[in-house]
């Protein structure tokens, strides 16, 4: 029979384990929004045909839209990086003081989000040739996931289990326009048509889930279903005639 220091010890080893887990993650999660706006962003210089983007030379006024744009981004993720870490290091009274700027930057990232969208939709998506008005939804449908993730995942900051999970599928819901610049990502006929590699990060959590709890946590089940269900959603509703009507309206 375990005797209460066994118990003890197994209860911190998990923990520990559980801190290692999301802080990977993260970690993941901020290399690959690195690797996929290094060429238009972050390094930003001589890049093949297959991206361009309006920091492209020469300087146009809407540049400085797109650097703050990026930069909000940028901000997010170092914030989802630096929070995981403070709770692996049980700097909680930091952690929760610094958790008040997701009440600023997210809000940021929805409003620049936005508008750099309705500027692409009404002069163009500089890589591709496809409809505007059509593309305008996948930005528009992400920025509603992540919008409802963390407004599900603060508001149920005194549960930490759904909390946590929460704002890591928050940051997943977003980190589709870094992984769709990774040209190096396959995408096979196989594949449907609406898939995305931002999919595969949600993979992981169920898989954790399964291994520690014998069963998916309820913010993983519902998150996770959604996450997923926006990438046929987003595919079927562009292709709409209401839609590009309501796109072109807005725009116009």
């Amino acid at each position: 029979m375990a005797t209460i220091a066994d118990r003890r010890a197994l209860r911190a080893r998990r923990i520990s384990d559980e801190h290692r887990f999301f802080s990977g993650m993260a970690i993941a999660l901020a290399v690959t929004v690195f690797v996929g706006f290094a060429p238009s962003y972050y390094l930003h210089g001589e890049i093949g045909d297959q991206i361009t983007t309006y920091l492209d030379p020469p300087p146009q006024p809407i540049r400085a839209l797109f650097l703050l744009h990026g930069a909000a981004f940028t901000g997010w993720f170092l914030l989802q990086l630096v929070q995981s870490l403070l709770i692996a290091n049980k700097r909680l009274g930091l952690h929760r003081l610094l958790g008040q700027a997701a009440l600023i930057l997210a809000p940021l990232i929805v409003v620049l989000g936005v508008v750099a969208t309705f500027y692409t939709v009404r002069h163009g998506f500089h890589d591709t040739q496809r409809s505007p008005l059509q593309l305008a939804a996948f930005p528009l449908f992400t920025l509603a996931w992540f919008s409802g993730f963390v407004i599900a995942g603060l508001s149920l900051r005194k549960s930490p289990q759904s909390h946590k999970r929460l704002m890591l599928l928050a940051s997943i819901a977003i980190v589709g326009p870094a992984t769709g610049r990774i040209v190096a990502l396959p995408y096979p006929d196989w594949l449907p048509m609406w898939w995305d590699w931002a999919i595969v990060f949600a993979l992981p959590l169920v898989v954790w889930d399964l291994a520690t709890l014998r069963r998916l946590h309820r913010a993983t089940l519902i998150g996770v279903c959604i996450f997923v269900l926006m990438f046929p959603l987003q595919t079927w509703v562009r292709t709409s005639p209401a839609w590009m009507n309501m796109i072109a309206t807005v725009t116009a």
